[in-house]
């Protein structure tokens, strides 16, 4: 039996896949990867587990493109000095949480993910 269900995110409203439910949402309602990824920047590891359950049971991990590969997103932050602070305060706080790149947003992946090749 699939205890499975598709997933509205409870943060934005946008379809957040096909998970198990979280015991602490409602029914029907989970997270998508990117609103995962802003949670994940202000929320305790904890805290995130308490609020949305297990990456690749209750939700995805968020993924990054850079070059020809994709890495598993600990957490986005805006490129500003602000979202800087934040980022350091993360990583401060999250062993192996390192700094991927910075474009659009500042990404974290842990310093031990190589990133899946990502087929032409």
């Amino acid at each position: 039996m699939d205890d499975t269900h598709y997933m509205t995110c409870c943060v934005c409203g946008n379809a957040a896949g096909r998970w198990r439910q979280h015991w602490n949402r409602d029914v029907g309602y989970g997270i998508c990867p990117c609103c995962v990824a802003e949670e994940a920047g202000r929320l305790s590891p904890e805290q995130l587990s308490e609020n949305y359950g297990k990456p690749g049971v209750n939700y995805d991990q968020p993924m990054v493109r850079h070059y020809n590969r994709r890495y598993r997103c600990l957490a986005v932050f805006p490129n500003t000095e602000a979202g800087a602070r934040d980022a350091n305060a993360f990583m401060a706080r999250t062993p192996g949480a390192s700094v991927l790149c910075v474009t659009d947003g500042v990404y974290l992946v842990d310093k031990g993910d190589i990133g899946e090749v990502v087929k032409k």
